[in-house]
């Protein structure tokens, strides 16, 4: 079930006063005083059932979102995952490969229902994405108008090319580490000097990566630069809005310069 939305309240219809002593007015009557009666039970109702039940969601949903985040370390991250996967295999629900803890924790603890468990893990990731403390989760779902509207937005997210383009720019001076194995070499395209590949590798108990392939798809390349894009959005965002400020500065320092040099020039 998703958060429910309250409807808007629904203005109270003007007293009609008559004076019609009739059997049918007091019937009328009767029947309209009793449809306001109800009218107000209702919005009684709606403030106190649907908000309480939309505290208690997003209450659950705050806890989804601290066994995440505080799964800080990697003996930890491998004891939740171990975790998700006995808690899959006793209610019979199956993870994609590519699937997001979180959608596995949203999934153990509110059933397989695909519809909801993406809704709500649209909503987990959206927060994480956008660095929401576990304590502030509830405040954010509420300010973005509820977990569906979380999921509409998303919706009108930017395509993933796009962010393939934005990402690229993002790790072009970034470094890691070096991988030079002769294996890895023999694999390379030489006519794709400074282009993006893929590494395909598993990561041990130790921390060690063992590389397992070479991936140099497009399509791939431009899945992992988008998925890097998503992880690292804010600082892409601030970094835009620093560059629109700093070429506002330059243009206005330009602007001071070409006035002086004219007054000189007069």
């Amino acid at each position: 079930m998703f958060d429910i939305i309250t409807p808007a309240p629904v203005a109270a219809a003007a007293v009609v006063v008559s004076h019609d002593n009739s059997a049918a007015a007091i019937v009328q009557l009767t029947i309209y005083q009793r449809l306001e009666n109800l009218i107000v039970q209702r919005e009684v109702w709606e403030d106190e059932i649907f908000r309480a039940s939309n505290d208690r969601l997003y209450s659950i949903l705050q806890d989804c979102y601290a066994l995440y985040v505080k799964a800080g370390s990697r003996a930890e991250a491998k004891a939740l995952n171990d975790a998700l996967t006995q808690q899959a295999n006793i209610k019979g629900l199956k993870f994609s490969p590519s699937a997001h803890t979180l959608t596995k924790i949203v999934k153990c603890v509110f059933g397989a229902d695909r519809r909801r468990a993406s809704a709500y893990s649209i909503a987990l990731r959206s927060a994480l994405s956008a660095g929401v403390k576990s304590d502030d989760l509830p405040a954010y779902i509420r300010n973005k108008g509820g977990v569906e509207e979380v999921r509409l937005a998303k919706g009108n997210a930017m395509k993933p090319a796009d962010k393939a383009v934005k990402a690229a720019d993002l790790v072009a001076n970034s470094e890691l580490a070096l991988v030079q194995a002769p294996a890895v070499t023999a694999l390379l395209d030489t006519g794709k000097i400074d282009g993006f590949e893929v590494l395909l590798a598993q990561q041990g108990a130790d921390g060690v990566l063992t590389i397992k392939a070479l991936v140099q798809s497009k399509t791939v390349v431009d899945a992992a630069l988008a998925s890097v894009y998503s992880q690292n959005s804010n600082n892409i965002k601030n970094k835009a809005a620093e560059q629109v400020v700093a070429d506002a500065a330059t243009g206005a320092q330009q602007a001071i310069d070409a006035a002086v040099q004219s007054v000189l020039q007069a």
